[in-house]
């Protein structure tokens, strides 16, 4: 059912934004791919098949390619495709499977970051190319953040408060802006943002009024990105409160509390410290004031607000909520305004919480206080890289002891990955050679022999999917060593395609490292040894040989 937005609709809309209620920030951490994501009162998920499907409120036409000005109540498909998606107050930005970031909605700060601050819609575009090479985007209020496939941080749009990290703390900036290098990981919030390096250090820039910021600081705008600390694995930057998972899989959290959004007890309006709320969790979301955390056994958590029913809990409450369970079954959550999307393991998405622009997607208007099933056969995310072991399979695939004397002595011979040189961190072990398969996804994503390199949960095994782009997670071709180290046989099981298959691998210092001709096999490209150069020849154009 479609709802058009008449002129009594518009004006509730004004006075939300003016009570705060509507005020929208960036949960997303984009050091993977978002293959669904909430926004303020829009949500979009990209199924299995690559198709796109948005539902919420259409006014900015903010979701993209849908053209009509109404209220979507149920998902309806939007005709572009793209590998992820996020979502801001009121608009939206997709990358393509080539890299291009493309983006669409409302241009009042120049979010859209095409150079003005004219709308797409009103220069008749459903959707605006703005950039090549993005791995990444984050979108908030006013904001859009950008990392570039070389780890470069952009951004662009209000820069209020300081939050864009550009120096400035007022105006606009309606093209992007370079702000940091070495970035795998972005979040953006209602006036701050969080952004972690590819060494795990956690950076911080805009409003500390809250604490929201983790530490105290000499005044509340903080223009430039300043050092938090280290060891973090994970984050997310909400209304005013922010949550960080550690290398070790605990929660913490830091900024506004005072609705028991940090979950540890604290219920001040300002915390300028990140304490310890639970261990084992492998991702968290933060909505305006409240938060979602996933556990590694795949159970949802929820604590915060309930006013709307956003904590999945099955009724609201306006009572400060601490933290407990309410699902199983749970790859991913994603949080916004006072809406809430889950996905569950088995590729089904449910909605809850705030639902007046029928964001939740159950095709009505009343606010789903019950998580309500909306899509069936929604991609799951691929997960992020362990922060030190980025190719390491989990822990149920732990290494075997070393067989007597197996030494793995790093390759000193050339690579040429068709006719170019590439430094690969790579081995050789009793005279084959041993490649981790996310640097070579990576090397070979622009080539016919592209691979997805994802972890399946429920398998607890490695997924590769090929001719499928690559989805870069950080700490692809690094740590290469001069050592030689002691490999230990690894007993990771390994899915091609939906199918086990069986690939010599060898643990080293956590990282998985696999044979290369076994891997030539599996997706056939040619794997050849030039003895007169002393070069490992790749050539993805050939078909693998023995």
């Amino acid at each position: 059912m479609r709802r058009l937005l008449a002129a009594g609709l518009v004006i509730c809309m004004v006075l939300a934004f003016q009570s705060g209620w509507a005020f929208g920030y960036g949960d997303n951490s984009v050091e993977r791919s978002n293959t669904f994501a909430t926004g303020g009162s829009i949500s979009a998920a990209i199924k299995n098949d690559g198709s796109l499907w948005v539902w919420g409120t259409n006014l900015y036409v903010q979701l993209g390619g849908v053209e009509e000005n109404v209220s979507i109540e149920s998902p309806v498909q939007n005709p572009n495709e793209y590998i992820s998606i996020s979502l801001g107050e009121n608009h939206g930005a997709g990358i393509k499977a080539n890299g291009e970031l493309w983006m669409w909605g409302s241009n009042t700060d120049g979010q859209i970051g095409n150079g003005r601050t004219k709308a797409t819609y009103e220069g008749g575009e459903a959707a605006q190319k703005i950039m090549d090479n993005a791995a990444a985007a984050s979108l908030s209020y006013g904001s859009s953040f950008a990392i570039t496939k070389d780890n470069v941080l952009y951004a662009w749009g209000s820069q209020a408060f300081g939050k864009l990290g550009n120096g400035a703390e007022q105006g606009k900036a309606t093209s992007p802006v370079k702000v940091m290098e070495n970035v795998k990981s972005v979040s953006a919030g209602r006036m701050h943002t969080l952004i972690l390096t590819l060494d795990n250090k956690l950076y911080a820039c805009g409003s500390n009024m809250s604490g929201e910021l983790g530490i105290k600081t000499d005044r509340n705008e903080n223009t430039t990105p300043i050092f938090i600390m280290d060891g973090v694995a994970f984050i997310s930057a909400g209304m005013a409160h922010s949550a960080i998972i550690k290398t070790d899989g605990t929660l913490w959290t830091s900024g506004q509390g005072s609705e028991g959004q940090l979950g540890d007890g604290r219920d001040k309006s300002s915390n300028y410290s990140f304490e310890k709320v639970m261990d084992n969790v492998k991702s968290v979301a933060t909505g305006f004031d409240y938060t979602m955390v996933v556990k590694n056994d795949a159970t949802l958590w929820s604590f915060g607000q309930n006013g709307f029913g956003q904590l999945a809990r099955g009724q609201r409450s306006y009572e400060i909520c601490p933290p407990t369970q309410v699902m199983e079954g749970v790859a991913a959550v994603s949080a916004y305004n006072r809406h809430t999307l889950i996905l569950k393991t088995n590729g089904e998405l449910f909605g809850c919480g705030s639902n007046f622009y029928g964001e939740v997607g159950q095709g009505n208007s009343y606010d789903a206080h019950a998580p309500v099933k909306v899509l069936d056969n929604v991609k799951i995310p691929p997960e992020p890289a362990k922060p030190s072991t980025p190719d390491e399979p989990g822990e149920s695939a732990k290494p075997e002891e070393p067989p007597s004397g197996l030494k793995a002595t790093p390759t000193a011979s050339t690579v040429l990955v068709n006719g170019e040189p590439v430094a690969f961190d790579a081995y050789n072990i009793n005279d084959n050679n041993y490649f981790k398969l996310r640097d070579l996804a990576y090397i070979l994503n622009d080539t016919e022999k592209c691979f997805e390199v994802e972890w399946d949960g429920e398998k607890e095994a490695i997924s590769l999917t090929s001719g499928q782009a690559y989805t870069k997670v950080g700490g692809e071709m690094e740590g290469k060593s001069s050592d030689v180290k002691t490999p230990l046989p690894s007993n990771a099981k390994v899915y091609l395609n939906g199918d086990e298959v069986a690939l010599t691998a060898y643990n080293i210092d956590g990282n998985n490292y696999f044979k290369l001709r076994d891997i030539g096999a599996a997706f056939d490209f040619g794997v050849d040894w030039d003895d007169a150069a002393k070069t490992i020849v790749i050539d993805t154009s050939k078909p693998y040989s023995d």
